[in-house]
């Protein structure tokens, strides 16, 4: 039984990542900048962009981001 609901879990976590991965970032159309300097690590550029309402969840921006490279 655990083995399912185990296996049921990662199967919805998958899917949502899937879901997430493909969707736009939002419908705002107002333009926006933000300047990520050469060399900043990817954890700081992450926490500059949620900082700056660009991602809404940045676990699973970064889970996509390792991902698709």
């Amino acid at each position: 039984m655990a083995t399912i609901l185990a296996g049921c879990i990662l199967a919805f976590v998958i899917m949502d990542m899937l879901q997430y991965a493909g969707t736009p970032a939002g419908s705002d159309t107002t333009k926006s900048l933000l300047v990520i300097p050469p060399g900043q690590g990817f954890n700081t550029s992450l926490a500059a962009l949620d900082k700056a309402g660009f991602i809404s969840h940045p676990l699973k921006f970064k889970i996509v981001a390792r991902y698709k490279g």
